[in-house]
């Protein structure tokens, strides 16, 4: 009996020591890993996500679905760091379908937006600074956005979040730029079904201070334009019609982005090949790029019937596609008619403000809507009053209007529609509606109400249609390859307008009128009219500066004299862009070692043996040389060498 009890005592000691070993392993399974990035950061949490519903959400749910991770500074100084996505795998959905949202420390960095306003290398957050032993508690969150019109029944969307150290120097962490992707070949390319094709990929990178940045570090995307959605692909198949979309991006070390972009069509047929060379025209238009807003309604209005594009409302008949933002996006968009032609679009919004986005916990009230004025039944007993409205004068941006009523004593006071917003009540029969849409037609209109019965009485409908305001105009002084070039901008005359040009998406500079500017680098220049709550953009790209000399890989010349006749003989030069045959050489004599492409005599394409005559009239001896230059004017020297006569 003793001996029984003692097992029971012994067994129960053994499931004891069972249970804590388990429990210590379950913790060193399961508890969060950490990871030292750059020997400075210390990464907590899971650093893999996925969708947790395939249920479409509004953004208060969808802030519920949240992967915490813990970002520690284990350095002695103070660190800068930022976010990206890898190994993204995405089906049955597109970027426009999946919203994200980053909380740090409880506050937003990020507010709810799709990840088709991000850059195309999923970078989330960058220069986020960190002193040293801090801890910053990021919660991200990815859900499905209810404003999606797809099935996501067997949607999926995963990968791994990548934490990078920035290089905290000056010039870093001020710079702003976005390095610039010169691609080779066409950047919309139009083939046939069946066609081979081959990526030309990517001729030149360039930034402005970074400059470990090289052709091999940019990342390719290809998306597939089925409907609305753009749908990722490993590769272009010709086998198919439709339209590809190649997305060439880069990260420069201070965490901007550069992209580029090249569509790539295939049609049926010849025919249908050339009726899609007719011009796609594109114009957009904003409903507020000035005052500070909560949210700004983007409108894409174009020459041909367009598919649709995913987060878009295309309307009925197919000629524009319009997107409501509430967070600042500086993003590209290529926009593809039902021809099969494609356009890149630029929308840039900087003017809303971003106020606390809803949480799970503390639900805000509803935004109020503003009322419209009263509408009252006229007093039977009183002799009704006729209302009539006219345009006193108009602007690109402002109508002011002229109110007529049969007896004016009985006023109380007018409201006055201007486009789709009622205003304040006034006493005055004239009333200036101002910040108005450039380009567009709106409906204007004037409500009064009777001093005698309290009644209301309504103007007819009166459509105005606004000053047209046409595109600035973007030009350089050199068409082709130069080291530099002089922009010009020349805007219309707008009374009232305000005048802004940028350049790589910095920020704008307002000008008083047209204005000129010297580049020394490729670029892509941005200049606008805002006058009332439209803006009227131009946009310009330049990739023909180059400022790489050639390279001449032997500098000796070698020579031989017969008689009065002098020949040349020098290894040819090659260049970054310009063709070897295409180079330039000019045959220079000068007193001294040191000589421009000034002092030569004489200018001849490439040969392999280039003849000229003999010195005569100059002086009896000096320095002769090479200098080769290429199409945008850029020159190296071959080793000069002292001739003697």
């Amino acid at each position: 009996m003793k001996k029984s009890k003692f097992n029971i005592k012994l067994l129960a000691l053994l499931l004891l020591i069972v249970g804590i070993v388990l429990v210590i392993a379950g913790f060193l399974l399961f508890a969060p890993k950490s990871q030292l990035v750059d020997d400075t950061f210390e990464i907590t949490g899971n650093q893999s996500f996925s969708l947790k519903s395939r249920d479409k959400l509004n953004d208060e749910e969808g802030l519920k679905q949240s992967n915490t991770i813990r970002i520690k500074n284990v350095s002695d100084d103070t660190a800068y760091y930022r976010l990206t996505l890898t190994d993204v795998e995405m089906n049955g959905i597109s970027r426009s379908d999946i919203k994200v949202a980053i909380l740090k420390n409880g506050e937003f960095v990020l507010r709810p937006v799709t990840l088709d306003t991000l850059s195309s290398t999923y970078l989330l957050l960058t220069k986020q600074e960190i002193a040293s032993s801090d801890t910053d508690e990021l919660e991200i969150s990815f859900w499905i956005t209810d404003e999606t019109n797809v099935d996501t029944s067997s949607a999926s969307f995963k990968g791994n979040f990548y934490f990078r150290k920035i290089n905290t120097s000056e010039a870093n962490l001020e710079d702003k730029t976005a390095p610039v992707i010169m691609l080779n070949g066409d950047y919309q390319v139009k083939l046939l079904k069946g066609s081979e094709f081959t990526d030309p990929g990517v001729a030149v990178v360039t930034d402005n201070v970074d400059d470990s940045l090289t052709v091999d570090q940019v990342q390719t995307n290809y998306y597939h334009v089925n409907g609305e959605k753009q749908e990722p692909v490993d590769q272009i198949s010709t086998a198919t019609v439709g339209v590809y979309i190649i997305e060439y991006s880069i990260v420069d070390d201070a965490g901007n982005e550069g992209q580029a972009i090249r569509t790539v069509s295939i049609f049926e047929n010849q025919e249908s090949l050339d009726a899609s060379n007719t011009e796609l025209t594109l114009d957009v238009s904003y409903s507020n790029l000035i005052d500070s807003v909560e949210s700004v309604t983007v409108t894409i209005t174009s020459s041909k019937q367009l598919l649709g594009l995913s987060g878009w409302v295309l309307s009925e008949d197919m000629m524009s596609i319009s997107k409501t933002f509430t967070s600042n996006v500086n993003v590209m968009y290529v926009v593809v008619a039902t021809d099969g032609s494609s356009e890149l679009v630029t929308v840039t919004i900087d003017n809303i403000i971003e106020n606390d986005v809803t949480s799970p916990e503390n639900p805000g009230e509803e935004t109020p809507v503003t009322p419209t004025p009263p509408i009252a039944t006229p007093d039977e007993n009183v002799d009704p009053l006729s209302v009539s409205l006219n345009v006193a004068s108009q602007t690109a941006s402002s109508v002011t209007l002229n109110a007529s009523v049969s007896d004016p004593s009985r006023v109380q006071e007018y409201y006055y529609l201007c486009g789709y917003t009622w205003s304040a009540a006034t006493t005055d029969s004239s009333y200036t509606c101002s910040n108005l849409s450039i380009n567009t037609s709106l409906p204007f209109q004037v409500r009064v109400v009777d001093r005698l019965g309290g009644g209301s009485y309504t103007s007819d409908i009166l459509t105005v249609t606004l000053q047209e305001v046409t595109k600035p105009v973007i030009t350089t002084n050199i068409i082709g390859w130069a080291s530099k070039k002089t922009v010009t901008i020349t805007y219309p005359e707008v009374s009232g307008a305000t005048y802004q040009y940028r350049i790589d998406g910095n920020t704008w500079n307002t000008v008083s009128t047209s204005t000129s500017f010297e580049i020394t680098s490729n670029c892509t220049i941005e200049a606008r009219i805002l006058s009332g709550s439209s803006e009227v953009l131009e946009t310009f790209y330049e990739s023909m500066i180059d400022t790489v000399a050639p390279t001449i890989s032997d500098g000796q010349i070698s020579f031989s004299q017969i008689g009065d006749i002098i020949n040349h003989y020098w290894t040819p030069a090659t260049d970054n862009i310009t063709d070897a045959l295409q180079l330039k050489y000019y045959v220079c004599l000068a007193p001294t070692s040191t000589f421009s492409v000034d002092d030569c005599i004489g200018q001849y394409l490439l040969d392999s043996g280039i003849e000229m005559t003999s010195y005569i009239g100059y002086v009896p001896f000096g320095y002769l040389g090479v200098v080769v230059e290429d199409a945008a004017g850029n020159r190296s020297m071959y080793n000069p060498f002292m001739v003697q006569q």
